[in-house]
């Protein structure tokens, strides 16, 4: 995601501001982010109400994943509909991040992912098609957590005086 050209930007604020630079919102982006930053994701039941709940996201080589209970609401929206909204305050910004989750299986793929959590301090391990670990470091007890590679469509960054959205392909 945050390695890819953006196809259009638009700058929607009102007051003749210039746009928020796209490097900056990419290196909020790619900057750590630890428990103490609130990230929502926001997903549509299959009945069409929404539903949002806190989540973790990591960036990795440019790319967004993120995990969710394995018997999660926001693991069954995302099994009936893929596209959500990812959101919160992010470096100097408030973003709101458009786009798809893809259930991550390939066992391959999950190995990966989990050996770049750990790196990060998360001791997520795999067991068949999901991660085993703790929700956090306060806690014993491990959880199942499917894993989701987050496909990004559009990006939306309100920063102080600014705001200025962007649109990606594919």
């Amino acid at each position: 995601m945050t390695d890819r050209t953006p196809i259009s930007e638009n700058n929607f604020d009102e007051s003749g501001n210039p746009p928020i630079e796209w490097a900056a919102v990419k290196a909020a982006l790619e900057s750590p982010m630890g428990p103490e930053r609130t990230i929502y994701l926001g997903t549509v039941r299959p009945d069409g109400r929404p539903h949002v709940a806190g989540i973790g996201i990591s960036v990795f080589d440019g790319e967004i994943w993120f995990a969710t209970g394995f018997d999660s609401v926001k693991a069954a929206n995302l099994a009936a509909n893929p596209h959500c909204v990812i959101a919160g305050e992010i470096g100097d910004f408030d973003l709101s991040v458009e786009g798809v989750a893809e259930h991550i299986v390939d066992p391959a793929t999950l190995e990966t992912l989990s050996e770049r959590f750990r790196e990060t301090g998360w001791p997520a391990v795999v067991n068949g098609a999901v991660l085993e670990a703790p929700i956090n470091e306060l806690t014993t007890v491990s959880r199942r957590w499917n894993l989701y590679h987050f496909r990004v469509a559009k990006v939306i960054a309100v920063g102080v005086g600014q705001s200025t959205s962007w649109t990606f392909a594919g």
